[in-house]
């Protein structure tokens, strides 16, 4: 007899939340994702561990860290804005203060509309 039991990490998208952007002001969206490992035993799940909650943007492609509560806040349906408070950077590329693209850290001049950096 054999027994079929792990640990699978798990990760969904809990919400969309379309407002501007806190990091470079540009309006978009600010996806929220949930992430957790799950116990399996013959495919059946049964436990989930520590929730973690972040958000990416569409705008400019920053990575958050978002508050456990506002995560947990969103996964119960209700309409929650994010703000700054709530959230930490993860990977949050360096964004041109003119057009809001995203530019390389080495850039003076930003590659789309010429604007010093």
């Amino acid at each position: 007899m054999f027994f079929m039991i792990g640990f699978f990490p798990r990760e969904k998208e809990i919400a969309v939340v379309p407002q501007i952007c806190f990091h470079c002001g540009s309006y978009g969206s600010m996806h929220v994702f949930v992430r957790y490992n799950q116990l399996v035993l013959f495919f059946i799940p049964v436990w989930k561990g520590k929730k973690e909650y972040y958000v990416q943007t569409t705008c400019c492609g920053g990575s958050f860290a978002l508050d456990p509560a506002v995560g947990q806040r969103l996964e119960r349906g209700e309409d929650v804005s994010i703000t700054a408070a709530d959230v930490e950077p993860l990977n949050v590329p360096r964004v041109c203060p003119h057009c809001h693209r995203p530019v390389h850290e080495q850039d003076v001049y930003c590659p789309y509309c010429g604007s010093r950096l």
